[in-house]
């Protein structure tokens, strides 16, 4: 029996803004309505901004998708095609809490999910 491991998620790579054309620039500005110079102002408004940036990274990736589809996408949709939402790992299993208590033949006794019973009443 042949067993196979699924593929683990690729993520897309950040949108990599030394590496826009001039083009894509100037889209950019067009459709956040800002200034490059205004585009890592902390003031300005980042709707629009991050919609166009999903713009231009669809077409990077050969999947473009039209403008209004971009301002509909979720912040998360956006973050995923702008490869910067982080990957969803599993969380750990949470740890059990114990109490330990030693026995007078040197065993010990041990409560675990947080030690609630006493064990002189148990």
């Amino acid at each position: 029996m042949t067993t196979t491991t699924p593929a683990a998620p690729v993520r897309p790579a950040p949108l990599d803004f030394t590496r826009l054309t001039l083009g894509e620039v100037a889209k950019l500005e067009q459709l956040s309505g800002l200034s490059l110079d205004r585009i890592g102002d902390e003031d300005a408004p980042k709707g629009k901004l991050l919609a166009a940036m999903a713009y231009v990274a669809s077409r990077r990736r050969g999947a473009p998708l039209e403008w209004e589809m971009c301002l509909d996408l979720t912040v998360a949709e956006a973050n995923e095609l702008l490869g910067l939402a982080e990957l969803t790992e599993p969380e750990p299993p949470a740890q059990q809490a114990t109490t330990e208590y030693p026995l007078t033949d040197g065993a010990t006794l041990v409560y675990e999910n947080g030690g609630e019973a006493d064990p002189g009443n148990g």
